[in-house]
């Protein structure tokens, strides 16, 4: 993961980077790697950009469901591939996203809980990773919500790259803790009496 956030540094230095460009910086086949960068994105202060985490939502959906339906190379559309980030703000991004992916990286593990990371495990994750994806949209206005969002995807697609099924656990949790979140703000509001006529 921290080869992949100093690729991004690396293309930092341009005044506006698209999202084409990251994809043919890893090669057409690189699923995971463009899915990686944008849950990470997502967990990022760029997520403070409005609308950012529903763009970022919508193409972790489009790039997992290709995943699932096990496309040999990874399509965008044209539009979608042109859009652009300054390059200002994803270098200020970076810093944020070396500290996660230092993370993962030191406790990551392969064949741990190897069931949810063989050929039908590898299925669910992908189908779990288009949900998360979509919700992200839907759920832009609950505060925190496309952060958690981000882990679960992270999560998912380091459990498939890494082998470790131990982070697909934590991305159902964390996947199972965001839809609790708007019931949890309704509870909240009732207490408080905000929702009471």
């Amino acid at each position: 993961m921290r080869d992949l956030v100093s690729g991004l540094e690396a293309m930092a230095d341009r005044d506006r980077v698209s999202l084409l460009e990251l994809v043919r910086s890893w090669g057409q086949n690189s699923f995971l790697p463009i899915l990686l960068v944008l849950a990470l994105m997502v967990m990022s202060p760029l997520s403070g950009i409005p609308m950012f985490s529903s763009f970022c939502g919508i193409n972790i959906a489009l790039v997992s469901l290709q995943m699932l339906l096990k496309r040999d190379h990874l399509w965008l559309p044209d539009f979608v591939g042109r859009l652009t980030i300054p390059g200002k703000r994803l270098l200020a991004a970076s810093g944020h996203m070396r500290r996660v992916a230092e993370f993962f990286d030191r406790y990551t593990r392969a064949n741990r809980l190897h069931q949810l990371v063989d050929r039908r495990g590898r299925a669910v994750t992908q189908a779990l990773c288009v949900v998360a994806g979509m919700s992200m949209p839907l759920l832009e206005i609950v505060p925190f919500s496309s952060s958690v969002l981000g882990t679960a995807v992270l999560c998912f697609a380091l459990s498939l790259l890494s082998r470790d099924g131990v982070l697909t656990v934590i991305g159902v949790v964390a996947l199972s803790l965001v839809f609790s979140l708007p019931w949890l703000a309704l509870a909240a509001a009732e207490d408080a009496g905000v929702l009471r006529p």
